[in-house]
């Protein structure tokens, strides 16, 4: 019985199938040519060893680019790179309220760049980013919960066991409010897989 298989999985097939007998062939002398029909007709002898040396290191790099292209959305929720709308993460807990940072007071982490509204707050985050930094990076909880991503209203948040949560809008608090611990627990569900959709 022949099963479907889609072009990633030939592409990923013929990775695999390239990897080893190129690597065997490594270690054999003498052979000429591939018997696997995919591969007939690659050389191991002069400008042939080359090529396929060339073609293994571009095979290997493509692996890694595909990877890597395979996430859809960064860790955190940015805006022009700039994490939280720039508002300062620390201030929330130490004020009780959002503020806004400065852009002269920053620090890149996660690939975002956040912003404080005083050296104290950004000496703090720099010594435990982790403890600061909202949940589910800084996306919609109530979003999360629900298997997608959206943006956040840093004036729409919620500190729960010293960890903040921002939710899209002061409509959608309303709904994430009625069951706060059952919406965490959706979200932990969900991240960080929903950031691959």
């Amino acid at each position: 019985m022949l099963s479907k298989t889609s072009s990633t999985d030939r592409r990923n097939l013929f990775s695999a199938r390239f990897v080893h007998i190129y690597v065997s062939g490594l270690f054999q002398n003498g052979w000429k040519r591939h018997s696997d029909p995919i591969l007939n007709g690659f050389q191991r002898n002069g400008a042939g060893l080359l090529l396929n040396r060339r073609l293994f290191i571009t095979g290997l790099a493509s692996v890694a680019i595909g990877s890597a292209a395979r996430a859809d959305a960064p860790m955190f929720f940015t805006q022009g790179g700039v994490a939280i709308r720039g508002y300062d993460t620390v201030a929330y807990f130490r004020n009780g309220a959002p503020e806004r940072g400065s852009p002269d007071i920053s620090v890149m982490w996660k690939a975002a760049s956040w912003h404080f509204s005083s050296h104290e707050n950004r000496e703090a985050f720099e010594a435990n980013p982790r403890a600061f930094a909202p949940q589910f990076g800084g996306y919609c909880a109530y979003a999360v919960g629900r298997g997608y991503l959206t943006e956040t209203d840093p004036s729409t948040w919620r500190i729960v066991e010293d960890k903040l949560y921002l939710v899209h809008s002061p409509d959608v608090a309303r709904l994430w409010l009625q069951d706060i611990p059952g919406n965490i627990a959706l979200a932990e569900e969900n991240w960080p897989g929903v950031l691959f959709h």
